[in-house]
């Protein structure tokens, strides 16, 4: 059997490639936060392209070239990444460990470097999609701050 470490590391790397291919292999970071709150899920990415950190929405107006952020390329990424936050629940509760509540990964593409994190609270209650929005906003506004501009 496989160790419950690699597993993992496997599922967050598909994160990381499915993100990477979304940029064009062109992000210098890649910030991903996924909430699961019982059986909802939410992912959303964000990147530093060209000293500019932007929502994946917005890459086009990160003054690197433009980007396939059409409808349908930001659903299939999005849907990859919920898959694969599916597979890491899976993943834990086949080794009986506890599922995150949050994870957050930054990959530093050019030290090839991630930093992952984990919560379990379940602080998602009641009013969870202001709660993440806020979370996800404040993660936003530190990265901008340490690797960019907003």
């Amino acid at each position: 059997m496989e160790r419950f470490e690699d597993v993992i590391s496997a599922i967050q790397r598909d994160m990381l490639e499915i993100c990477m291919e979304y940029s064009d292999y062109r992000a210098e970071h890649i910030f991903i936060m996924a909430f699961w709150q019982g059986e909802k899920l939410t992912c959303r990415h964000f990147y530093c392209v060209g000293g500019k950190v932007v929502r994946h929405s917005d890459l086009n107006q990160a003054g690197a070239g433009q980007f396939d952020v059409s409808p349908e390329i930001q659903v299939n990424c999005n849907m990859i990444l919920l898959e694969d936050m599916r597979n890491l629940a899976e993943t834990c509760k086949r080794y009986n460990k506890p599922i995150p509540s949050q994870m957050k990964i930054h990959y530093d593409v050019g030290r090839q470097k991630a930093e992952m994190g984990f919560q379990y609270d379940s602080k998602y209650g009641l009013f969870a999609g202001k709660k993440i929005d806020n979370e996800f906003n404040a993660w936003f506004t530190e990265a901008s701050q340490a690797y960019g501009t907003a």
